[in-house]
Order: C-alpha cells, then sequence, then structure tokens
C-alpha cells in the first residue's frame, strides 16, 4: 500500500495488506486536532511502511498515545523502532503482557491496564 486508507474523518489503517507468516497486521491511527492515537502498531517488518503512513496523516511526534491490545511481537515488536524514529507517546497495554512488553527495549513509562 503507498498510502493509508482513511476509514472516517478520523481514522486511518496503516496496514501494507501484505502477508507476513501467513497474517495481515492491522495497526490504525485516531486522530483528533494535533493528537493521535496509534493501535497495535505490528511487527518490526512493518515498522518503515507504519512509520510512513503515520507522516502522511501528521508528525510521527503527534502521536501521544499507543493502545496495544495484544503484546505478541507481531502486534506491537515495531514500537521500539517508531520510537527511535521520533514517536514519544504514552504506551498502553494490560499487565498480562508486561514481560513481553519489557522484552522490547522500550524507552519510557509502560502504563498497565489491570481489567
Amino acid at each position: 500500500m503507498e498510502h493509508p486508507n482513511q476509514i472516517t474523518d478520523s481514522i486511518y489503517w496503516l496496514g501494507t495488506g501484505i502477508r507476513t507468516g501467513g497474517a495481515v497486521f492491522n495497526p490504525y491511527l485516531l486522530v483528533s486536532g494535533n493528537e493521535a492515537v496509534l493501535f497495535d502498531p505490528g511487527p518490526v517488518s512493518e515498522s518503515q511502511a507504519v512509520a510512513e503512513n503515520i507522516a502522511k496523516i501528521c508528525p510521527l511526534e503527534n502521536v501521544t498515545h499507543c493502545i496495544v491490545h495484544n503484546t505478541s511481537p507481531s502486534a506491537c515488536a515495531s514500537l521500539s523502532v517508531l520510537q527511535s524514529r521520533g514517536m514519544s507517546a504514552k504506551i498502553y497495554a494490560h499487565q498480562r503482557g508486561q514481560g513481553q512488553m519489557l522484552a522490547y527495549g522500550l524507552s519510557g513509562e509502560i502504563h498497565y491496564i489491570t481489567e
């Protein structure tokens, strides 16, 4: 995919549609004014495409929050790459995935949800 797919006025699908290991990844971006929320940014193999798609919508620095529904590498390992490119979003994940999240070498605080 050469560009993000706009779902509504404020929601974008950032994926590439390329199957990696039999799976298609579904990162989304919700934009509100000068801020954006990233959902499940995907694996490292998709990080460049996701970063480029975000940049077509807003600066990476405008991503203020990241919601991680699934802490597996295929759903969120690209976070460390996105951080190295300038994203400093607050990250939210379920507490059950704390061990995996720590393994990604992320900077900044990760907010763990217990319910």
